[in-house]
């Protein structure tokens, strides 16, 4: 078990910013680092496995936001790697209109509905 990394399922927000934020373009190993999380978690994201939903133009509530920073900020090793930079990008995101997030939501819905149906064709 790495000590270094975050337990717990990863905020949308947070996919997000791994994604697309200004520390996307790091290499596998040193953004993983830096998020608390494995490079298979960062491969996901970066293949679009189990988050094709999570595209450029999400916005996201305030209360995903919430969740997204109280995640980063049990990062093991908070201040040796840097999380700060992702919490502050994570800060400036703009709140999600009514919307914004329905859209996001229905998404995330249809998205969810295909992957259960799909694992049921043999």
């Amino acid at each position: 078990m790495d000590a270094c990394i975050i337990r717990g399922e990863m905020p949308v927000a947070v996919v997000h910013l791994l994604h697309f934020g200004k520390n996307s373009k790091l290499s596998t190993e040193k953004l993983a680092a830096k998020a608390g999380t494995t490079t298979g978690k960062i491969d996901d994201i970066r293949k679009n496995r189990n988050f094709a939903y999570v595209v450029e133009s999400s916005r996201f509530t305030q209360a995903e936001i919430e969740e997204g920073l109280a995640y980063l900020k049990r990062h093991p090793r908070y201040a040796e790697a840097k999380t700060n930079e992702l919490v502050a990008e994570l800060l400036s995101y703009p709140v999600a209109t009514k919307e914004e997030a329905d859209t996001f939501t229905n998404a995330r819905a249809a998205s969810r509905k295909r992957s259960r149906r799909e694992s049921l064709i043999v």
